[in-house]
């Protein structure tokens, strides 16, 4: 029998962490790697690979929903984001000494940034989750006190000025940088938040058919077959694949949807648990600059010289190589983090900063 962790746990969820991130290095490859932009070459290639791209758009996304999901209604403990403010430092500071006992020199400004990920931004993704977990509290008192009717209103309200009118008016009149920032992830925590308070539940017939839906729209609008017919009718360019799109937003609710509600067998939940709590330090390791610099940059243009069957194999390849070894290089971290017990450490600071703080808040009741 499966103990009562595995029966209550939702799967689902771990699972689309681990789909999420293969999408996420499948970006990366596409962007990152050059092939986007060389394929440009290449028409019949080109619109195959637009495809990839889209289809996974929407994996940041689904990262900044399942925080919602899962933070709503969960104590926020300062020692968690410690941890992860340790993981983070694991890939940055380690890679920045490699690269300048290699190239015999010390750089301090390369330390500097290394140890201080979030001051400059290194990874965006972290920097904006670092902001968002300290207002993580207030958005679930607001999802709390808030009626089910003024919540959907002010989900409303958030896509129709974030995601509607930018994308609309093709311009980032709201600030949210096309996604990349604090404020579209504390919107999509919300919106997380919102469908798990009310259980919000979608027919996973319904959810295969919006992605697909979706995803055939956006790149039908982004080769030219959709937007070619809407050009017929208004002079703006309305541009889909971004962040913010209210197309990659639907994709992440329906692939969200999707997932959380399929039940796996204990061979497929064996799977999920090796990989999902790794999955993050994939992102971590590819996207660390000095190892996306040099090992993805403009790294996989050749493929496209090949013929079209290879040129596929090889950018799958490529996206299950970069995975794999970013798991494994995050699984001997959390070995290692286990063995020097550094969550115990974490939890040790947070005690002292919140004696600390009532210490203070002592002295100036006194």
């Amino acid at each position: 029998m499966m103990s009562e962790k595995m029966q209550t746990r939702n799967y689902g969820i771990d699972f689309l962490r681990i789909i999420s991130m293969i999408m996420i290095v499948t970006l990366h490859v596409l962007g990152h790697g050059g092939i986007i932009e060389g394929s440009e070459l290449y028409p019949i290639r080109n619109k195959i690979i637009w495809l990839m791209e889209i289809s996974s758009y929407c994996a940041v996304n689904i990262y900044g929903i399942i925080s919602g999901y899962v933070g709503y209604g969960r104590k926020h403990k300062i020692s968690s984001l410690i941890y992860l403010y340790f993981q983070v430092i694991f890939y940055t500071l380690p890679i920045s000494i490699i690269y300048m006992i290699k190239s015999q020199s010390v750089d301090w400004n390369m330390l500097k940034i290394a140890v201080n990920p979030v001051q400059f931004n290194v990874y965006w993704y972290f920097t904006a989750y670092f902001s968002l977990f300290f207002f993580m509290p207030f958005f679930n008192i607001i999802l709390d006190r808030f009626t089910r009717n003024e919540m959907k209103k002010l989900i409303v309200c958030i896509l129709i000025i974030f995601s509607v009118l930018p994308t609309i008016f093709y311009t980032d009149y709201s600030e949210t940088k096309n996604g990349y920032s604090f404020l579209w992830l504390a919107s999509l925590y919300l919106l997380g938040g919102y469908m798990k308070k009310y259980n919000i539940v979608f027919l996973k017939r319904k959810c295969l058919f919006g992605y697909s839906f979706c995803v055939l729209f956006t790149w039908g609008m982004k080769i030219g077959i959709i937007s070619n017919i809407l050009d017929t009718f208004s002079d703006s360019k309305i541009d889909f694949v971004q962040y913010t799109s209210p197309t990659i937003i639907l994709c992440a609710v329906f692939l969200f949807q999707f997932f959380k509600n399929i039940k796996y067998k204990k061979s497929i939940i064996n799977f999920i648990t090796f990989f999902s709590p790794i999955s993050f330090g994939v992102y971590l390791f590819h996207e660390e600059p000095l190892i996306r610099e040099y090992f993805i940059n403009g790294r996989f243009v050749e493929y496209l010289s090949k013929k079209f069957i290879s040129c596929m194999l090889y950018i799958i390849i490529t996206i299950i190589v970069i995975w794999l070894v970013g798991s494994l290089v995050d699984k001997i971290r959390l070995i290692l983090f286990e063995f020097f017990k550094i969550q115990e450490f974490c939890k040790w600071i947070e005690k002292k900063v919140y004696c600390l703080g009532e210490r203070i808040n002592k002295n100036l009741i006194e």
